[in-house]
């Protein structure tokens, strides 16, 4: 069983990555900043496409 992260301020979701990769589950993500939370689920689409 994974350990659960929630992620607060987000950004760009890179630290949330990092977690991920390292075994834990993000199970909530919050950003104030509606122009980085758009950067976040971008960046998630691409890794997605990426295969990763």
């Amino acid at each position: 069983m994974k350990p659960n992260i929630f992620s607060f301020f987000s950004g760009s979701g890179f630290f949330d990555l990092g977690f991920e990769q390292s075994g834990y589950d993000i199970k909530f993500v919050n950003e104030y900043l509606p122009s980085f939370m758009n950067a976040c689920q971008y960046s998630r689409e691409q890794i997605v496409k990426m295969g990763r």
